[in-house]
């Protein structure tokens, strides 16, 4: 498990996914609005369970709304079984099955692969999430999408010690500047542009319309 766990992970920074882990209470304790799972100020769109078996009665409530309000749910190498309290337990065993014929729109509320395969996952993404910015290579890079003074903010960090160049679009944009925290200047950027970065170099676009 932890194993599948690492590889997951791995597969989800290389190709570029931004994402965040959540435990069993965290689930718990989001709301399910418009087809995100929401918790304070984190939405997530996709769900991805790693060789998940056990799941808390409320944990099952949260996931089933969240995919019959739109959300996608990716199970990976087992579907969940057990409740804490039954081994197995019925209601969630069904309760899966039901989700795997549900739809939402044209495609599946929920996602299973018995086996995971790296590139079997992200075409998956591909094909569920619009990206809102697009690099010509993940390899190395890292970036984050924030809302910081209803402006969004992409903070993207070139992690290796080499140079890197690679192309950055962000497709929903008209005009964006580029702040640099090494020398303070602010230019502008188009929406399509090659940044070039140093090793461990990191900089801020900013989306002005």
């Amino acid at each position: 498990l932890s194993s599948l766990f690492d590889r997951v992970s791995d597969c989800l920074m290389d190709n570029g996914w931004e994402f965040s882990y959540v435990d069993g209470q965290g689930i718990e304790e989001s709301k399910v609005d418009n087809g995100y799972l929401v918790h304070g100020n984190l939405r997530w769109d996709v769900l991805v369970l790693p060789g998940v078996e056990t799941l808390s009665e409320e944990m099952f409530e949260r996931i089933s709304a969240f995919a019959a309000d739109g959300g996608k749910v990716v199970v990976l190498e087992t579907l969940p079984m057990n409740s804490f309290a039954e081994f197995p337990c019925e209601r969630i065993v069904s309760g899966f099955e039901a989700m795997l014929n549900m739809r939402s729109s044209v495609r599946p509320a929920v996602y299973f692969e018995q086996e995971f395969d790296p590139k079997l996952l992200n075409d998956l993404l591909e094909g569920i999430l619009p990206r809102d910015i697009v690099l010509s290579s993940y390899q190395g890079v890292l970036h984050c999408h924030r809302k910081i003074g209803g402006r969004d903010v992409y903070f993207i960090v070139n992690d290796t010690a080499a140079p890197l160049s690679f192309g950055v679009s962000i497709p929903a944009a008209r005009s964006l500047e580029c702040w640099n925290p090494q020398t303070g200047q602010i230019t502008p950027m188009q929406p399509s542009s090659t940044l070039a970065l140093g090793p461990y170099e990191g900089m801020i676009v900013r989306r002005l319309k």
